[in-house]
């Protein structure tokens, strides 16, 4: 047997202040004297790796029925290595004499790799330790797990830091559980497989082993959720600190879609955060009720406490003063919970490093001995321990179910799933029919009575019609969702979900219309449309129009069939139109409704877009930039970056006078047009002095208005920025600060800002041609190159780069060599090589035939009237392929013509008329037989692929833009050889002329 091989050693690239580049770590019990707290709050260390050294970094943690403590550590994290001899595990702490601090640690179970969250199930615990969950259990009662059952398997383990986590249960005992973003999910279950791509979050009932997508959204890692008194849940993804209102998009949207963009419930002052929870405990005063507690990690480290309130049929928070801060810097809270006596539990991570993109997953400061468990009260106060829930009988468990507080009632509800269902059920129907109707919570005790039926899979139909016609709003919409979940064992569960969405609360609607995305039928679209003759707050609508997108191919047949859907009301068109195709609704007459379509659909030309916007100014006698911007903040999936063009377009003083709504829009992080909104703030301010300043306030804002630069239409003011935006582009990676994605998208926004500038590209030039030559941000560097100026590339850079880009290529697995970025970038080193003298471009150039496919990516560059790629070489014989996108603010074309033929078909195309279509509806393409290939008019922003047949005689062919005027310099040469290397070295040079310029009018 050959022996493992030795694990690698790594350094650091972030060495702390220790003279051997270690970090210091505060004793547990002395760290409680760096927090701060709120008034009356107290700390105390419950356990720490001193006492405990089987606590090293605690990742999730659950109270049992017993009060004890049950946590998942991970002391291997981020990963295991093939030689490594510590294993994660699950162990229990107990205070067993109640002085606040741990003073037993037994270990359940041993021997795991990398357990990512747990929950209570009947004897045993439910386990996430991907690929699969497992239901573990003592069988002998000695205290430790020793038998195992996989239940699922299939969930993507190829990134632990966004495995599936954060087990919780809903109050009607399903689970919930996460996954992160770059995963690839495929569940077996008995119903077919559930496959996702990305962070979404999964709904598993344990009893009847259904599983499937809770929320599909574009999450990055979800790791918060919490549920309130009445069942509505809170999701928070992690990564951002977003946190959203559940019920709003967990309705039903078929693999591979995702929900769009959705508002959060509170502005959130940093990030990331994970382990929420909703604060229940008589121990602290009636305003920490309630609360919405928040961890973070990073930017604060520390817990902010949040209040909610309605939100329409919603919720919303608003910040109170913080819970706690500690200025240790290790200190890392990522799990809350309320202990059996009524405090508040967090679990410290704690650890110097917790970042992926910043430090190598092996690095030396990577801490793997420390974890902590804090405990919070409030002095002055009595604890309030909760009463004894393991081994009751049935009838004291159910009187637990008046309890206020959330985790007494949850744990009661997890004992009794222990229990005969059989009992349980009897005695729940007893205990419902002995309630007083004088009791003031007499609606909740009965949606606790329907909760455990649905904990135990027992459908009560009589139970649940009581409390779908509760007086009390929150139970209707509570029992609407179990409705949902029961909809297939009720008799006219969708005719009762047409009458609840015509209830008196909008919360009931929402949970009714949610509810119709489930079924596989045209009238389901009857339940989403009666929601919308009532008021529609943002919530509705949302649901209304992801319900409406889940049942499309239902009612749009109906429609195709002729079939009146919705009776033809007014405010249901407003949905339906949503899904119409561009072709459809752009014949239509030009309603208010129609216009709002067409301003923010997708695929739009800005002709149409902009008549949309004029159309809307007049018939609701509003500014434009206000439509605009109330048009970028819906729910409705729009195009941001077309209508956010639009928003440039618009006078400067126009901005100037939305300017704190367009900074409110550049600080949403949820916004795809932040970039758009921070141009808009500088067109309006006619310098970036002041947004320069107002973007330091966090590394999201710093990335969005780097990525603003190039939209702005200003080119003297977009000139500007050349001098605070270079030195990005040589900063070590460490130096910048947020999550791995933003500070990824950062450098690459830093690189299409400089180009953009125009400033100095011989300068430009060299620092991409360095950064290619170091590794950094290659495909976009690349891209840069190929839009400055010809006369800016230097062989001596040119050829460090020629070099580093040919290393790249070879490492690129054949497979993968015709994916855009790969396409892009070859073809810059093949133009770099020509650069070179022949004794160091021949070798150069043979790697790139072997390495290089016949696909080729060409670009308009901005506002300068030309092509990127001034020439491909291809073989004769073989089918070519060209992706053409123009990020231009003016549709162009890309025509392929024969040798010699440019001048006579750009000639032949200044004689159409504007009107005129070829028999490919194509604009400016005349009827020629020396035109090989032609795209349409690509409009901005907007991408076409050209295929050309196989072109078996060698020679000079071209391409060009034949839209009037453009010809004289858009153009550029496609060599068809079998020779590459006899293709002149020298790059095509397109001089630009008076003449040209002059004649481009529009």
């Amino acid at each position: 047997m050959l022996p493992l091989p030795v694990v690698t050693a790594f350094g650091t690239n972030k060495p702390g202040p220790n003279i051997d580049g270690t970090y210091p770590f505060v004793d547990g019990d002395d760290a409680v004297a760096l927090m701060t707290l709120a008034p009356g709050l107290k700390a105390n260390l419950f356990a720490s790796e001193k006492q405990f050294p089987e606590l090293a970094k605690a990742v999730q943690m659950n109270f049992d029925t017993r009060g004890r403590l049950w946590v998942a550590v991970w002391p291997s994290y981020p990963e295991r290595t093939p030689t490594s001899k510590v294993a994660d595990k699950i162990i229990i702490l107990e205070d067993t004499n109640r002085d606040g601090r741990a003073d037993t640690c037994t270990t359940y179970l041993d021997g795991l790799n990398c357990p990512t969250g747990f929950q209570f199930f009947k004897d045993g615990i439910l386990l996430v330790q991907a690929p699969d969950l497992w239901f573990v259990r003592d069988t002998d009662g000695d205290g430790k797990g020793d038998w195992k059952e996989r239940v699922l398997m299939g969930l993507d383990s190829a990134d632990s830091h966004h495995t599936a986590n954060s087990l919780i249960y809903e109050p009607g005992g399903a689970i919930l559980l996460s996954d992160g973003v770059f995963h690839r999910s495929q569940v077996e279950t008995v119903a077919g497989v559930v496959r996702n791509i990305d962070g979404a979050i999964y709904r598993f009932e344990p009893l009847t082993a259904k599983f499937e997508t809770y929320a599909a959204y574009g999450f990055a890692n979800p790791h918060g959720r919490a549920f309130d008194y009445w069942g509505n849940d809170l999701i928070t993804d992690a990564t951002g600190n977003n946190t959203y209102y559940g019920p709003a998009f967990s309705g039903r949207i078929d693999y591979p879609a995702k929900h769009p963009r959705l508002k959060t419930v509170w502005d959130r002052p940093s990030r990331p955060s994970a382990g929420s929870t909703i604060l229940t405990s008589t121990h602290f005063p009636d305003e920490y009720w309630g609360n919405y507690l928040n961890p973070n990690v990073i930017g604060f480290q520390g817990i902010f406490r949040v209040k909610l309130a309605d939100d329409g049929s919603g919720l919303k928070g608003t910040r109170l003063p913080d819970l706690v801060q500690s200025k240790d810097p290790n200190f890392r809270p990522i799990d809350t919970a309320t202990g059996p006596d009524g405090a508040l539990y967090i679990v410290d991570w704690h650890n110097p490093l917790i970042g992926h993109l910043q430090s190598h997953l092996r690095d030396s400061n990577r801490d793997h001995v420390h974890g902590r468990i804090y405990r919070i009260t409030h002095e002055g106060r009595p604890l309030a321990w909760q009463p004894t829930i393991d081994g009751a009988p049935i009838p004291a468990l159910l009187e637990l179910l008046k309890r206020k507080e959330n985790q007494i009632r949850n744990l009661a509800k997890i004992e009794l799933g222990k229990r005969d269902p059989t009992q349980v059920v009897a005695a729940v129907k007893a205990w419902e029919k002995g309630l007083s109707p004088a009791d003031p919570d007499l609606a909740h005790h009965q949606l606790e009575a329907l909760w455990v039926h649905q904990w135990l899979n027992q459908v009560d139909t009589a139970l649940l019609g009581r409390v779908l016609r509760s007086p009390n709003p929150e139970a209707r919409a509570a029992a609407t969702r179990v409705l949902g979940y029961w909809r297939d064992r009720v008799p006219d569960a969708l005719g009762e979900l047409r009458r609840l969405a015509d209830d008196s609360h909008p919360r009931v609607r929402l949970q009714a219309v949610r509810a119709a995305s489930f079924f596989p039928v045209v009238q389901a679209t009857e339940v989403a449309l009666a929601a919308t003759r009532h008021e529609i707050d943002y919530y509705l609508d949302y649901v209304i129009g992801e319900t409406l997108r889940q049942l499309r191919p239902l009612w749009r047949q109906s429609l195709a069939e002729g079939k009146t859907v919705a009776g033809g009301d007014p405010a249901s068109i407003r949905y339906l139109l949503r899904t119409l195709s561009t072709e459809e609704i752009v014949k239509m007459p030009r309603t208010a409704a129609v216009a709002e379509n067409l301003l923010g659909r997708a695929g739009v030309t800005d002709a149409v877009r902009a008549d949309a916007l004029a159309t809307l100014a007049r018939l609701q006698t509003r500014a434009p930039v206000q439509i605009l911007l109330a048009t970028l903040d819906t729910p409705a999936e729009i195009d941001s970056a077309a209508v956010g063009r639009l928003l440039l377009a618009q006078p400067p003083e126009s901005l100037k006078a939305e300017r704190a709504a367009l900074l409110k829009l550049a600080r949403t992080d949820t916004a795809d047009s932040r970039s758009h909104a921070w141009a808009a703030l500088a067109l309006g301010d006619a310098t970036l002095d002041r947004v320069w300043g107002e973007a330091q306030d966090s590394p999201l804002s710093l990335q969005s208005l780097f990525g603003s630069i190039a939209l702005i239409p200003n080119a003297t003011l977009r000139a500007t920025a050349y001098e605070r935006i270079l030195p990005y582009l040589t900063r070590p990676v460490t130096e910048f600060q947020g999550p791995d994605v933003t500070v990824a998208a950062t450098q690459r926004d830093a690189i299409r800002a400089v180009v953009s500038t125009r400033r100095e590209p011989d300068a430009v030039f060299s620092v991409l041609a360095g950064s290619i030559e170091r590794g950094v941000q290659i495909a976009t560097a690349a891209r840069g190159l190929r839009a400055l100026p010809r006369a800016s590339w230097k062989p001596e850079p040119a050829g460090r780069a020629a070099r580093a880009l040919v290393a790249w290529a070879a490492r690129v697995p054949t497979a993968e060599r015709t994916r855009r970025d790969y396409v892009d970038t070859i073809q810059v080193a093949d133009e770099l090589v020509a650069l070179l003298p022949p004794a160091d471009a021949d070798p150069l150039r043979k790697a790139i035939v072997g390495l290089r496919v016949p696909v080729f990516v060409v670009r308009t560059v901005v506002e300068e009237m030309r092509y990127d790629t001034p020439r491909i070489v291809a073989p004769p014989g073989k089918p070519i392929e060209i992706i053409f996108e123009n990020p231009d603010v003016m549709p162009h074309n890309l025509v392929v013509v024969q040798p010699g033929a440019r001048e006579r078909v750009a000639t032949a195309a200044l004689t159409l008329p504007p009107e005129h279509l070829d028999r490919s509806g194509r604009a400016w393409v005349p009827e020629s037989r020396e035109i090989v290939a032609a795209t349409r008019l690509v409009e901005p922003g907007q991408s076409e692929t050209l295929r050309l047949p196989a072109l078996n005689e060698e020679g000079t062919y071209e391409f060009v833009c034949t839209f009037p005027g453009h010809w004289v310099i858009m153009w550029g040469q496609l060599v068809i050889t079998s020779s590459p290397d006899a293709v002149p070295s020298a790059p095509v040079s397109n001089p630009a002329t008076p003449a040209a310029h002059a004649a481009h009018g529009h």
